[in-house]
């Protein structure tokens, strides 16, 4: 296989490389497109069995709907602040709750509800509690967690941490010094993420909690250093995603000592790190919804720079620019990457309120010719030349397997690339994942 190698590569130094055209790759609007279905604005979503249910907005008011894949189903009455909404599944059950949701009828808080199959009722007793605000949740040890604002309907206390006990709650003693706005359980411990209140400086506050069973207190690296809020810690949400082995924490806050606003941290069991790098840092925050998806982060970024970013090798890099409002959940539907927002436009695509990546390419790419068993081969090195020196379309209409680089266009870089993998033995470069 070398000898051949080599007599490509003297052939293409007998051509000229200078000769060689750059030809365009696949183009940025092709990475994404359109939802059937998506007709309504959404803002949250759970796959739920086979079933996938969304949060809309229709004109002033939101409504939880069954989206089929081609049509929206309404699921109960109307809501104030549908945008505050969330779905979870839950023991073969689906629950709603949000950041001070209203029923649009009754004018009641929606607090946490259940659907029964016929309607949304209140998943624990409320001649006990009133839940005002659903943050999160998260199980430990078996035991469900929820985060937000409880209140006991008896003595009118306040609580931000509470398990679930059957249909009542238990809720624990916490000092957060804002509102609890997500949870995740991590190395056997419940973490709690708050955001500051009501347009609140709390700039010197811790922003991540730790809850062992039986205390509850800030997460403090061996070096001192904790998350802390800063005069914007209101304007934007928090969520928690565990990322090989370790905690990340996105919103808008400084690590203690610090000087730099960050919308990422990353919590490896002793200490914090920054992990913004590269994404912009702005005031208003960032990044909001994060999932784990073909060994990668894909999180939603809303403020400047707006769009879809991937994080991998210690690079951000954004996969997918947004025009008109933000992305406002990014999750796997089936197996498959599934943005919703309501946004309008995706590199400059039309594509309304969900969109998912349009491409062909399955784990690395370099298979240039297509073959079914994604084999990269003499026979994609070929198809390559055929391609750059002939302008010959390789078999197979997948062009992202030619950008072997991932710099969008097809060129002696990736050829480059193809011909050392092929050939080397020691420091062999690593092919460029699919998008």
């Amino acid at each position: 296989m070398k000898r051949i190698l080599v007599l490509v590569l003297f052939w293409l130094a007998s051509v000229g490389l200078s000769s060689i055209p750059v030809i365009a790759g696949p183009s940025t609007a092709s990475r994404w497109m359109d939802v059937e279905g998506s007709d309504l604005p959404m803002f949250s979503a759970v796959q739920h069995g086979s079933e996938f249910w969304v949060v809309v907005r229709d004109g002033d008011f939101g409504q939880i709907m069954k989206w089929s894949g081609l049509t929206l189903e309404p699921v109960g009455p109307l809501l104030f602040q549908p945008e505050d909404m969330d779905l979870m599944s839950y023991h073969g059950e689906v629950y709603s709750g949000g950041l001070y949701v209203r029923d649009e009828e009754t004018g009641d808080w929606w607090g946490w509800r259940i659907w029964t199959g016929s309607g949304w009722e209140s998943a624990i007793d409320t001649t006990m509690w009133d839940i005002h605000s659903l943050g999160g949740y998260a199980v430990l040890r078996d035991t469900l967690y929820l985060v937000g604002l409880f209140r006991t309907r008896q003595t009118a206390e306040d609580f931000y941490l509470a398990r679930v006990d059957g249909n009542n709650l238990i809720g624990i003693p916490t000092e957060l010094s804002g509102i609890a706005a997500d949870a995740a359980t991590y190395q056997d411990q419940l973490f709690i993420s708050v955001i500051g209140s009501h347009g609140s400086v709390q700039e010197n506050f811790p922003r991540v909690y730790r809850f062992d069973g039986t205390t509850c207190a800030p997460v403090l690296g061996e070096d001192g250093q904790t998350p802390v809020g800063n005069a914007q810690t209101n304007s934007s949400g928090t969520n928690f995603l565990e990322y090989q082995g370790e905690l990340y924490v996105s919103g808008l806050f400084k690590l203690s000592g610090a000087t730099e606003l960050t919308s990422i941290a990353k919590w490896d069991g002793s200490n914090w790190t920054d992990m913004n790098l590269n994404l912009p840092r702005d005031r208003w925050g960032g990044i909001g919804s994060m999932v784990e998806f073909q060994n990668k982060i894909i999180s939603t970024y809303w403020a400047s720079e707006r769009g879809i970013w991937q994080f991998s090798n210690s690079t951000w890099s954004r996969i997918g620019e947004l025009e008109g409002q933000a992305a406002r959940q990014i999750l796997v539907r089936d197996g498959q990457l599934l943005v919703i927002g309501e946004f309008t436009t995706v590199d400059n695509t039309e594509i309304s309120y969900a969109a998912t990546p349009n491409y062909c390419c399955i784990g690395t790419r370099g298979n240039v010719d297509g073959d079914a068993a994604d084999q990269v081969d003499l026979s994609d090195l070929s198809s390559m030349v055929s391609f750059l020196v002939a302008g010959v379309m390789p078999p197979t209409d997948c062009s992202i397997e030619s950008d072997v680089d991932g710099s969008l266009n097809v060129d002696l870089s990736d050829l480059s690339i193809l011909i050392a993998y092929l050939t080397q033995t020691e420091n062999r470069p690593v092919l460029s994942t699919c998008p």
